[in-house]
């Protein structure tokens, strides 16, 4: 079932994932946020944090766009329909991706992130400030000054799943009142 709040993080998702916001996700769109991210962290392409980003990723696009889906760009409505239709799957690749983005932010492999390295993350999402400061304040829920790889995955899954309004996770991404944030687009 859709809500008007599950709707409008859809869209923030989709908005996240439209790299050159075109109106469409394509793979290629995926490419270039892991290479943000690498960038941002001074990871290498060819190391295995990248390629088993990269693998996830590209799991992800085929299990939304087909195994064509390299060849095909998906839209708004098909990407609605997809988070609706698969919340069993859905559940499995939002752990997996986001756990492997945390792994590429994880510099020292300690398994925790702290405030700047959360900072570092949204500014690679091209999200503002006050966003990864809102993410941060939800995920150190034990305000010891770092975040874990459970409470980001965490983090995100409440983000696509838990419909409370007035949640404080409707904070973390840019769109609490509205998909606002990322890529500098309303």
């Amino acid at each position: 079932m859709k809500t008007p709040l599950r709707h409008t993080r859809y869209d923030r998702v989709f908005q996240l994932l439209d790299g050159d916001g075109d109106g469409v996700v394509r793979a290629v769109d995926g490419d270039v946020s892991v290479d943000k991210l690498l960038t941002e962290f001074g990871v290498p392409g060819d190391s295995p944090k990248a390629v088993r980003l990269r693998d996830h990723l590209a799991a992800m696009f085929e299990d939304f766009l087909g195994p064509d889906f390299r060849d095909r760009a998906g839209t708004r409505e098909e990407f609605h329909a997809y988070m609706r239709g698969h919340p069993d799957r859905l559940e499995r690749m939002v752990e997996v991706t986001t756990g492997a983005e945390f792994d590429v932010a994880d510099h020292d492999d300690d398994g925790v992130l702290d405030r700047p390295g959360v900072h570092r993350m949204w500014r690679a999402f091209e999200l503002t400030p006050q966003d990864a400061e809102a993410a941060f304040e939800y995920m150190d829920t034990d305000r010891d000054g770092r975040v874990t790889r459970a409470d980001y995955v965490g983090m995100w899954l409440d983000f696509l799943l838990v419909d409370d309004e007035d949640s404080p996770v409707a904070k973390v991404a840019g769109q609490e009142g509205g998909a606002g944030g990322g890529h500098g687009r309303p």
